[in-house]
């Protein structure tokens, strides 16, 4: 998959990244991508093959979206992402 082309932040986005070190950008991710990344990570669970954090499902959320691109515009050239780190462990009880 090709990385999407990269998406502009808004003055005041480049702003609250700067002031507070991150900025909520929603629909950068389509939501299917978030979807199949969710089934994926799910399937684990439910005693399939546990899931990798270098499987395109993942790094492609960075990779081949705009993210990637709006990241580059705030910080300078990165590199793609080659693995993740999958938080998996459910939450216990107090």
């Amino acid at each position: 998959m090709n990385a999407a082309p990269a998406a502009a932040l808004t003055d005041a986005q480049k702003r609250s990244f700067y002031q507070d070190g991150f900025v909520v950008l929603p629909g950068v991710v389509p939501p299917e991508m978030v979807r199949a990344a969710r089934r994926r990570l799910f399937m684990g669970f439910g005693g399939g093959e546990p899931a990798a954090g270098n499987e395109p499902v993942f790094v492609d959320l960075f990779n081949a979206t705009t993210l990637r691109g709006i990241v580059e515009e705030a910080m300078g050239t990165v590199a793609p992402v080659r693995g993740c780190q999958l938080a998996t462990r459910w939450p216990a009880d107090p």
